[in-house]
């Protein structure tokens, strides 16, 4: 396995991590500011505090959204030098909510009773990573000049992703797809299938139809779990660069004829 090989297996796990929550609605709790409402009053960016928001309580640092920030650039292979600051902001900002779904998780995962060793985080560890380096020396210099992060910020996004599969395992245990939902996929393939633009493509099996919509199950079982942890959390933001903004000013009705204008409801 040659190093670019090596580099995309690490990004593969990061990404498996980075996109546990996809899909959240967490922009109807937090956004960010515009680029010029994140700055002072003479254009001048804003001093960063070292609390950026909490979670339930639980601090978040600057620190923390740093190196989350600078992994997510990583993985884009794009050089912060070369973006504008209204991107910088929304990737801080990117990089701030995917810690708050990573807490959510967490908190989530142990009222289902459902945690991570470290013995097993470090099985984890040796199984999914270590094999494809040369040594730790060759790891640890592919993690910082790639991503930015440490080995043992590596093995918390592995945690975080294997918590993420055994609470899908969880919520879905017992779940099964019907032999009629096979064939309404199986139906509906052969329809788009039918017109695809590179000539005839085979249909998947029903056995790899069925896997798919298992998948798919798994899938928006774990989004309505995280949409109920959503609903629960707390966050305050701190950091005025990535502080909410109020909400839409809502307008009164039009008054009826003769009548007075009402409330909007």
């Amino acid at each position: 396995m040659n190093s670019r090989q090596k580099r995309e297996l690490v990004i593969l796990i990061i990404v498996a991590v980075v996109a546990l929550a996809a899909g959240m609605a967490y922009r109807t709790l937090i956004s960010p500011l515009p680029a010029n409402e994140a700055k002072g009053a003479i254009g001048k960016p804003l001093k960063r505090p070292q609390i950026a928001a909490r979670v339930n309580g639980s601090d978040i640092t600057n620190d923390e959204v740093d190196v989350y920030y600078n992994s997510n650039l990583g993985l884009k292979s794009v050089k912060e030098d070369g973006i504008p600051e209204e991107m910088r902001a929304e990737y801080r900002y990117e990089a701030l909510e995917q810690i708050i779904e990573e807490r959510m998780l967490v908190t989530g995962a142990a009222e289902l009773g459902i945690q991570i060793t470290k013995e097993e985080i470090e099985k984890l560890f040796q199984k999914k990573v270590v094999p494809n380096f040369k040594d730790k020396a060759e790891l640890e210099e592919s993690l910082k000049k790639d991503l930015g992060i440490t080995v043992d910020q590596l093995k918390d996004r592995l945690a975080r992703q294997e918590l993420a599969e055994r609470v899908k395992a969880k919520l879905t245990a017992g779940m099964k797809v019907t032999d009629a939902e096979v064939a309404a996929e199986k139906k509906s393939l052969e329809k788009i299938l039918k017109s695809h633009p590179g000539g005839k493509v085979e249909l998947p099996s029903d056995s790899d139809i069925r896997k798919q919509l298992l998948e798919k199950k798994r899938e928006q079982a774990y989004a309505n779990w995280m949409e109920s942890l959503t609903a629960k959390t707390e966050v305050e933001i701190l950091d005025p660069s990535l502080k909410a903004k109020p909400g839409p000013v809502q307008e009164e009705a039009p008054a009826e004829a003769g009548g007075e204008a009402k409330a909007p409801k």
